[in-house]
């Protein structure tokens, strides 16, 4: 028997494998019936856009094969002001200077990050590192990685190594300093909920080299004597806006409104000065209208900022005070409204932990005797500024 002619065959055969399809039976993963200039399969589904591209799609029976990525790895170096840093760190100081520094401050340009301390110092690398990606990481809602509680590990051996070689320099002590107020930051904002937050220690270790720098008058040698002048007594508090003044207030520009955040801020903390001197001091019951009036003109204070201004962000120590004295209901709504905004701008644990002691005070059954049976009931390592 002879062979069948191959020759038909192989042409029906290219025909079907050569021609392809249209683009929507394509998306649709249909074989096409390669009728042009519509095929049916596309007027059949009511395809407007069939159309044929001048590179026919080929049908292919075999699946191509998926090309492995490469795993970037932590080990890659990338260069920051011609220094090598490893792929994790170069992302956790992009963070830093980009999400988490600008919370610790009003201004609108905020004050450059002490990376360049970063990249002399390794604990204040190691610190920066870990605070970034705690915060990123409770930012995601996700769990912290294993390597996190290494790197802080390595960061306190590190700074043990430096002060236990006996007492370093001064530009090392100061930059000493730096590290473990960024760890102390982390564990009263970041980690506060935690069972093995050390806001106590850190605090202490904090202390221990401001004495060493000569105090605090000698560690903090660029004063800034406005802002002291600012920190005068001064008992006004705001009016209510009328219409004239809400207009005049919406043509001021950010820095003018941050200037006028800023004043009321210093004032709320007086209130809540005075609050702690009738309440703690004097004994006075929180239903007095001593304490009344100065809760009323310290939320009035806070509400009066411009929330573009950030100031209320640094509000959390006088709505704390307020709030634990506070007897009406509009007042405790308006302290809950904010510490939810404040919380949604900061994503610290310790505006969480503030609002969760708030709402176990406000509760009916709960009648404080006075000033530290109000406060007892929040995480002890919450850091409250």
């Amino acid at each position: 028997m002879s062979p069948p002619d191959s020759s038909g065959s192989s042409l029906s055969k290219r025909r079907r494998t050569v021609e392809g399809s249209c683009w929507p039976c394509k998306q649709r993963r249909v074989k096409c019936d390669l009728q042009k200039p519509c095929c049916r399969r596309c007027i059949n589904s009511d395809t407007q856009d069939c159309s044929y591209d001048k590179v026919l799609l080929r049908w292919k029976k075999r699946p191509a094969k998926p090309v492995p990525q490469p795993q970037p790895r932590l080990s890659q170096e990338h260069s920051l002001n011609g220094l090598d840093l490893a792929l994790n760190e170069r992302k956790a100081i992009d963070y830093f200077r980009a999400r988490l520094w600008p919370l610790f401050s009003t201004l609108p340009e905020p004050c450059p990050p002490p990376v360049a301390l970063a990249l002399r110092s390794q604990p204040v690398l190691q610190a920066l590192c870990v605070f970034a990606e705690e915060h990123r990481a409770l930012q995601t809602k996700e769990s912290p990685k294993p390597s996190l509680s290494k790197r802080r590990l390595q960061c306190l051996s590190a700074i043990r190594t430096h002060l236990g070689g006996g007492v370093p320099e001064g530009n090392a002590l100061s930059a000493l300093l730096v590290a473990v107020l960024l760890l102390y930051f982390l564990e009263g904002y970041v980690n506060c909920t935690n069972d093995g937050a050390s806001t106590h220690c850190h605090f202490a270790g904090l202390l221990a080299i401001i004495n060493t720098l000569g105090g605090f008058q000698a560690a903090w040698t660029s004063s800034d004597r406005a802002f002291e002048r600012a920190l005068q007594p001064t008992y006004p508090t705001p009016d209510n806006p009328t219409e004239s003044q809400a207009s005049e207030h919406a043509t001021k520009t950010l820095p003018q409104l941050t200037v006028e955040a800023s004043l009321s801020l210093i004032i709320a903390f007086q209130h809540a000065a005075l609050i702690y001197l009738y309440s703690a001091i004097h004994n006075i019951p929180a239903k007095h209208f001593l304490v009344q009036q100065h809760v009323k003109a310290c939320l009035d204070c806070i509400q009066g900022m411009d929330p573009r201004t950030k100031a209320q962000n640094c509000a959390l120590f006088p709505l704390y005070v307020a709030g634990a004295h506070s007897l009406d209901e509009s007042q405790r709504a308006y302290i809950s409204e904010t510490l939810d905004t404040i919380h949604k701008n900061l994503q610290f644990e310790s505006v969480a932990s503030v609002s969760a002691t708030l709402d176990t005070l406000w509760q009916s059954s709960h009648s404080p005797t006075g000033w530290v049976d109000s406060f007892k009931d929040t995480a002890t390592c919450t850091l409250v500024i």
